[in-house]
């Protein structure tokens, strides 16, 4: 399933790959693994953080 549009010329993209296939232009991060693995870090470590504050 193709969720993401190229920018620059409009081809449909899987998630996950830095260019697109048409054009080979560079894609935007949130179509790239790495934004979702940093995203998904960054949510762990804040959940973490934010629990070892509370006070049972």
């Amino acid at each position: 399933m193709r969720l993401f549009y190229c920018q620059y010329c409009g081809h449909h993209l899987r998630f996950g790959p830095p260019v697109c296939s048409a054009c080979s232009m560079p894609t935007s991060a949130v179509n790239r693994y790495r934004f979702w693995a940093r995203a998904l870090i960054a949510f762990a470590l804040g959940s973490v953080a934010i629990l070892s504050t509370m006070v049972f």
